[in-house]
């Protein structure tokens, strides 16, 4: 007769309060980890529009954005004022939605047909938009990736809506009941998140070419620049005043030239007659042998 070693069995009894703390943190990791990720992606958002909207102001103009040399930062608060507007409107739209979410949600729960439809969105809106600006055919550009953001957000969550709250008894026999995976939520965001940073693209290219509109179109507003220099710039342009000295330090005086930005040690001045057709940008290393002077007209 062997002897079989009796197993022993050891139970651990977790003490309500351990039990709670483990689930407060739980909670407060899910909540940072919501937090970070909000604020990465509207750090992003900071970051592409400004950057797009400083492109598209500058092509207009007639140079490159990266002769600006601006900092990461600079991209980011340079796109806080011409976001006010959009974020104001986006943030008193979640507001309401957050309000009205659970009425919505009772009343969409017990009409699966209705979120089916809804659940069309994504293609309706954008016809519905095409069809509204054929008679402005320039919002087009910002309707379009407007649209389809919108549709994809309401077309995801009545879909999900729709699976979670369509019962087996009304679907077909037969027929394959969809469910609305944690997969599918994922790649949802994506599409969403993409159709985002489309949207922003566009309304900061529109921005940036009508900031740089609203500039040239006040150009004879702007303070002149006179430059003194020892040597020959040749900033020669229709409206600039030259005139060179015999003697003195500085023997070249520019006078006329109008002021655009100045970034990373350089300074971008506009021709005064500058035109779209025959834009005139020049750019002004800070060295020595040059002295630049403020004005008004």
């Amino acid at each position: 007769m062997s002897n079989v070693p009796a197993q022993e069995v050891t139970t651990s009894e977790t003490s309500p309060g351990a039990a709670s703390d483990r689930g407060t943190g739980a909670v407060l990791w899910r909540l940072a980890a919501v937090i970070g990720a909000e604020v990465t992606l509207l750090a992003a958002l900071l970051y592409y529009f400004g950057l797009t909207r400083n492109q598209a102001e500058t092509e207009y103009l007639g140079f490159f954005r990266s002769h600006l040399s601006a900092s990461v930062q600079r991209e980011m608060l340079g796109s806080v004022p011409a976001l006010i507007t959009p974020l104001l409107i986006l943030t008193t739209a979640t507001l309401v939605w957050q309000l009205s979410r659970a009425t919505a949600e009772r009343f969409l729960t017990p009409r699966p047909r209705l979120c089916l439809s809804l659940a069309t969105a994504l293609v309706v809106l954008p016809l519905s938009a095409w069809a509204l600006t054929r008679p402005v055919p320039q919002w087009w550009e910002l309707a379009l990736p407007l649209s389809l953001t919108t549709g994809a957000i309401i077309s995801c969550y009545t879909g999900r809506l729709w699976a979670r709250t369509c019962s087996p008894s009304r679907i077909r026999k037969g027929s394959h009941q969809f469910t609305w995976t944690a997969s599918a939520s994922m790649a949802a965001a994506g599409v969403v998140v993409v159709l985002m940073f489309w949207t922003m693209g566009v309304l900061a290219s529109i921005q940036g070419r009508s900031a740089a509109e609203d500039f040239v179109a006040g150009l004879e507003d702007q303070p002149s620049v006179t430059v003194f220099s020892k040597k020959d710039l040749r900033l020669n342009a229709a409206g600039v005043r030259v005139a060179h000295y015999d003697s003195g330090y500085y023997r070249y005086r520019y006078q006329g030239l109008k002021p655009y930005t100045y970034s990373n040690g350089k300074l971008f001045l506009l021709a005064p007659t500058w035109r779209y057709d025959s834009p005139r940008v020049f750019v002004l290393n800070e060295q020595e042998g040059i002295r630049i002077e403020y004005g008004w007209p």
